[in-house]
C-alpha cells in the first residue's frame, strides 16, 4: 500500500473512531451510566481520573448511526498489569474460547425473542377459532334474546318415508354461535327481521293489521336480498331459518297457517342467495335439507289439522318455492360442490316414486326445474305409468267417494307433469334426440293433452294432433 493511501485511511479510520466515541459519550451521558477509574501519574505521582465507555453505549451509538453492532460485553470491567508496565491499565480481557468446544456446549443464556405483531382471526362467520390465540369461551355470558337458541336433537317430519326423509344437519351446532361478536347495528338489524317473520306465524284476524304486517314482511324480505354489510348476520340468518322451518313441521307447532309461514322462510334463503354480498358456501350443509324437506316432506303439517288444508294453496306453492330456490342454489354453487346437483336429483327421483302423491309432486316439480335432460333421464321413462295409474285412482275416487283432497292431489300431480313434459316440447337444446316422445303408447297416452303444450311448430305437435 503507498503511503498516501495509508496515510489517508489512517486518518478516516481515526476521524470515525473520534465520532464514534464522541456519540458513544453523548449516549452515556443520556443514560447516566458514566464511570470513571483513577491511575497514578508517572511525573509527580498525581492521581488521573479517566472516564470508562461501556460496549452497551458503543452499541446504541453504531445503532444510532445506523451501523452494525459488535458484539462484546463486559469491556471495561477487568482491570490487568501488562508484562514490564509499572501501571495498572483498566480494560477488559477476554479468556480463549474454542469454537469447536462452544458448539458441542449448550448455551448459558437463552437470547431474548425478538418483539412484534402476529394476525389471528377473532371470529369467522360468527363462530370464534379454537386457536391458542383467542380466549377459551366463556359459558356464563349471556347471550343477546333472539340471538341464541337452545340445542335441540333433529326433528322428524310428520309421515316422511325414510327414502325421502331429510334430516337437520347441525341444529346442534347453535350454541358456538358468538352473539356478543356483533355490533348493535347488526343485532338490532337481526331483532327486527326476525321479529317481524315471526309474527306471520299467527294468522291476523284484522284485515288491516294483516296488510300493515304483509306489507313490512315484503319489505325487510327485499332489503335482504339487496343490503351490504351484513355477512356476519349470514350464520345467524341461516340458522334461523333452518330452525324455524324444522319446528313448525313439529307435531306441536303444527297449525293451517304453517305452511304460508313456511314460505316466508323459503322467501328469506331465496334473498339471501340473490344478496352478491352475502356467501353462503360454508352454510349450505344447514340450508339444502330444511329446503328438501319442504319439498318432498308427505305432508306439511299433521293430520290433526283436518283435510281442509288441501284446498289451501300455500302447501302446493310451498314445494314449488323451495325447489326454485333448490335450483337457483344448484346454479350458483353447483360448480364448486362437483355433487350437490347429483344429491339433490337423487333425494328429487326417490320422491318421484314415493306412494304419496304429495311427495310424488314435489319430486317432479323439483326435476322439472333442473331442466329437459333431467326430465328425459328420470321423468319420460315413468311418465306413462304415472300416468296411467293416476287415472284409475282418479276414477276409482270419483265414483266412490266425495272426499275432494285426494282428487285435488292427482289433479296437481297430473299438471306437474304436463308441465314437465311441456319443457322438453320448448325446448331446442334436445331437439329429436327424446325417442320417447315418438313411442305408440306414449301418443296414445298424453297426444290430445301436450299438443296444447308445444310453444313452437314442430313434428312433435304435428305429431300429436
Amino acid at each position: 500500500m503507498q503511503d498516501a493511501a495509508k496515510a489517508t485511511l489512517v486518518d478516516l479510520v481515526e476521524m470515525q473512531m473520534t465520532e464514534l466515541i464522541r456519540e458513544a459519550c453523548i449516549v452515556q451521558r443520556h443514560t447516566k451510566r458514566s464511570r470513571s477509574s483513577s491511575s497514578n501519574a508517572p511525573a509527580d505521582g498525581g492521581v488521573i481520573h479517566r472516564r470508562l465507555l461501556d460496549a452497551a453505549d458503543v452499541n446504541l451509538a453504531l445503532q444510532w448511526r445506523g451501523c452494525d453492532k459488535i458484539f462484546v460485553n463486559g469491556i471495561g470491567t477487568q482491570p490487568y498489569t501488562s508484562a514490564g508496565a509499572t501501571t495498572t491499565t483498566n480494560c477488559g480481557r477476554d479468556d480463549i474460547v474454542v469454537l469447536d468446544n462452544y458448539l458441542h456446549t449448550e448455551p448459558v443464556v437463552t437470547p431474548p425473542t425478538e418483539c412484534g405483531l402476529t394476525l389471528h382471526w377473532l371470529a369467522i362467520d360468527g363462530v370464534q377459532p379454537n386457536i391458542a390465540a383467542n380466549p377459551p369461551p366463556h359459558s356464563s355470558s349471556r347471550p343477546t334474546p333472539g340471538l341464541e337458541w337452545p340445542a335441540v336433537s333433529p326433528l322428524v317430519v310428520s309421515g316422511v318415508s325414510k327414502s325421502t326423509r331429510v334430516q337437520p344437519s347441525s341444529v346442534k351446532l347453535a350454541h358456538k354461535l358468538l352473539p356478543h361478536v356483533l355490533s348493535e347495528e347488526l343485532r338490532l338489524y337481526f331483532i327486527r327481521v326476525t321479529t317481524a317473520l315471526e309474527a306471520n306465524k299467527e294468522e291476523i284476524t284484522t284485515a288491516l293489521a294483516s296488510r300493515a304486517l304483509r306489507k313490512q314482511t315484503s319489505i325487510i324480505l327485499h332489503n335482504i336480498g339487496l343490503d351490504s354489510g351484513v355477512q356476519e348476520l349470514v350464520p345467524f340468518l341461516v340458522q334461523f331459518a333452518e330452525y324455524q322451518i324444522y319446528d313448525s313441521f313439529s307435531h306441536s307447532s303444527a297449525t293451517i297457517n304453517t305452511p304460508r309461514y313456511c314460505r316466508l322462510l323459503v322467501h328469506l334463503v331465496e334473498r339471501m342467495l340473490s344478496n352478491k354480498h352475502m356467501h353462503l358456501e360454508l352454510h349450505l350443509h344447514q340450508l339444502i335439507p330444511p329446503l328438501l324437506t319442504c319439498v318432498v316432506a308427505r305432508s306439511l303439517g299433521t293430520s290433526s289439522i283436518g283435510s281442509d288444508q288441501y284446498y289451501n294453496e300455500h302447501p302446493w306453492l310451498l314445494r314449488e318455492e323451495a325447489a326454485c330456490t333448490l335450483a337457483h342454489a344448484v346454479d350458483i354453487y353447483g360448480d364448486q360442490y362437483a355433487t350437490l346437483k347429483a344429491r339433490i336429483l337423487k333425494t328429487l327421483c326417490e320422491a318421484s316414486v314415493s306412494d304419496k302423491l304429495s311427495t310424488q309432486y314435489g319430486g317432479i316439480v323439483g326435476l322439472s326445474l333442473f331442466g329437459p335432460k333431467a326430465i328425459d333421464a328420470f321423468l319420460l321413462p315413468l311418465s306413462v305409468d304415472h300416468w296411467s295409474r293416476w287415472d284409475k285412482l282418479l276414477y276409482n275416487n270419483i265414483s266412490t267417494t266425495t272426499d275432494l283432497s285426494h282428487i285435488l292431489e292427482i289433479s296437481h300431480c297430473q299438471q306437474a307433469l304436463l308441465n314437465a313434459l311441456g319443457v322438453c316440447l320448448s325446448s331446442t337444446e334436445l331437439g329429436l334426440d327424446i325417442p320417447c316422445l315418438m313411442e305408440e303408447k306414449f301418443a296414445d297416452t298424453f297426444g290430445e293433452k301436450l299438443s296444447s303444450l308445444a310453444v313452437h311448430s314442430s313434428e312433435y305437435s304435428y305429431y300429436f294432433l
